[in-house]
């Protein structure tokens, strides 16, 4: 490693995120990976960073093993944990393997371990072995990583801090969402299904407990949970459902890793068709794509029929079409099987590009069930599906202002996903500024609350007219809205500005100039 060839021993490990802990233990252990290869030549052997496997026939595997305990420590210093070690073979014979080795028949019980033959094993991270044994772990391990999910519920807002929920809201999308991703990744739909509909009840019910939806009827509450599962440019909060990209996961997978086993393993993967192979997860992967495939093809004649066919004219004549979010992927992005061994920069997102075409497809169908319950809950859904009309969801309260008082967030939250506004007393008790009673879903307090119609954007008009009489003086700034006899009308007979600005530019004109209220924060990518 060094030109004096003095040895350096991984001995403490390194900071979290380190690169070079990693690059440097593999460099030093792959010496000993060669020595082992060497050893036993017919034994597969897959090394990812200490954690360590070899693949044969029962004897030549457990000879491996029993090298590796020998050949590492003498080579570089590593010893393995004896604790760790297992051993699963769907029908092999395991009798010749040490008791030592969890796995072994004749293994005893230990903390976590039965005892005896193992139905799955983990392998990088995931679990091979018998579907259900798998499925049951995986299940587990969710419920096990989950289980601090009541710590959530419980944040509250504090005489320091106002933004408990929106912690709450970060949490859930950007740490809980992420739990199972890898493991979808990693093990066949059909096997994961439990784990994403176990992990899709908890992250429910830390939901349903933040934005507190007791007050709505049930089919409000169902209403909100599967909008609030759609992404945040799609009118939802951007908390997926795991049992929903299931298969968009899947084929990610062998998008990304299809072409390097190809070119590592030719003499293994080579040799497998993925468009005849009878091998569970390679059908499984055929049945992904093609579900993914027939859901784009539908959305792209669906949205292209909208933007056809007229829905309605204006008073004016003009065509109206129906209101469809953006962002379906073209059909070229979504490459088909006989395309997945080759290197193409498509491949590298496949996965969020199929994804697109399910989450299309879910609004669609949260659509017409809006659309079921009249045409104020379908206008709901096409308004907080507008580009933008989601940013605030982005804003992380790391900085000042991106912070967003819990009451306030859970108005908005309310609003955006159909549900009952709690305003302190009974329906109709309290009154709007022109004396109308206020309704439970809010529309009233939206258009005529206590400081009356559009005060966000009279508030903005506001405080940017007292800082333009603060620099220009008070009479050469003028405020229609509120100076009914400014004579605005002389220059503007149809239509009302925001501001009349007297003796502006070189020339001393009179110009007239609107204020309009836009978030910094954009909610598409691509904004």
């Amino acid at each position: 490693m060094v030109p004096d060839r003095e040895a350096y021993y991984s001995e403490t490990g390194c900071v979290q995120g380190d690169a070079l802990g990693p690059f440097l233990f593999s460099v030093a252990y792959a010496t000993t990976l060669l020595h082992l290869q060497a050893k036993h030549p017919t034994t597969l052997i897959i090394a990812y960073l200490d954690d360590t496997y070899f693949l044969d026939s029962v004897p030549e595997a457990t000879a491996a093993l029993a090298s590796s305990g020998e050949i590492s420590p003498r080579l570089c210093g590593v010893r393995s944990n004896l604790t760790k070690q297992e051993c699963y073979s769907r029908e092999g014979d395991l009798s010749t393997v040490p008791a030592s080795i969890r796995g072994s028949p004749h293994a005893p019980p230990a903390k976590g371990y039965d005892g005896g033959e193992l139905r799955c094993i983990k392998m990088l991270g995931g679990f091979i072995g018998d579907d259900e044994a798998c499925s049951t772990k995986l299940a587990q391990r969710v419920e096990s990583h989950l289980a601090a999910l009541p710590k959530v519920k419980a944040l509250r807002d504090s005489r320091q801090h106002s933004t408990a929920m929106q912690a709450q809201l970060c949490i859930a999308r950007y740490c809980t969402n992420t739990q199972l991703v890898y493991f979808l990744r990693s093990m066949p739909p059909s096997v994961t299904y439990e784990a994403a509909r176990l992990h899709d009840e908890l992250t429910a019910d830390l939901m349903h407990s933040v934005i507190r939806s007791g007050g709505g009827t049930r089919r409000e509450r169902e209403s909100a949970l599967a909008q609030l599962c759609l992404p945040v440019r799609l009118g939802g909060l951007g908390v997926t459902a795991q049992t929903d990209i299931r298969p968009a996961a899947w084929v990610g997978t062998f998008a990304l890793c299809w072409p390097a086993l190809v070119r590592l393993q030719p003499e293994i993967f080579g040799e497998i068709d993925l468009d005849t192979s009878d091998l569970a997860p390679v059908r499984e992967f055929r049945e992904a794509h093609a579900y993914c495939i027939s859901e784009h093809e539908r959305m792209s004649a669906t949205w292209l029929s909208y933007d056809q066919k007229p829905h309605h004219y204006d008073t004016d004549g003009e065509p109206v079409f129906r209101f469809h979010p953006r962002g379906l992927p073209a059909r070229g992005d979504l490459l088909p099987t006989t395309e997945f061994g080759l290197e193409c920069d498509k491949l590298a997102h496949a996965q969020r590009t199929f994804t697109q075409a399910l989450s299309h497809a879910r609004w669609l169908k949260h659509y017409g069930s809006c659309a079921m319950e009249g045409r104020r809950e379908a206008v709901r859904f096409v308004a907080v599906s507008q580009p933008y009309a989601g940013a605030w969801l982005n804003a992380v309260p790391s900085k000042r202002w991106f912070r967003i008082s819990s009451w306030l967030l859970r108005v908005a939250v309310w609003r955006r996903l159909g549900l009952p506004v709690e305003t302190g007393g009974g329906e109709g008790t309290r009154l709007s500024k022109h004396g109308k009673a206020y309704d439970r879903l809010g529309d009233m307090a939206q258009s005529d609350g206590h400081a009356g119609h559009a005060e966000r954007h009279t508030s903005a008009l506001a405080a940017y007219a007292e800082a333009l009489r603060g620099a220009f003086g008070t009479s050469r700034v003028v405020t229609p809205d509120t100076d009914r006899h400014a004579g605005w009308e002389e220059v503007s007979p149809d239509y009302r500005p925001d501001l009349d600005l007297r003796d502006f530019g070189p020339g001393g004109e009179r110009q007239l100039g609107d204020v309009k209220v836009f978030s910094p924060i954009a909610s598409d990518g691509d904004a």
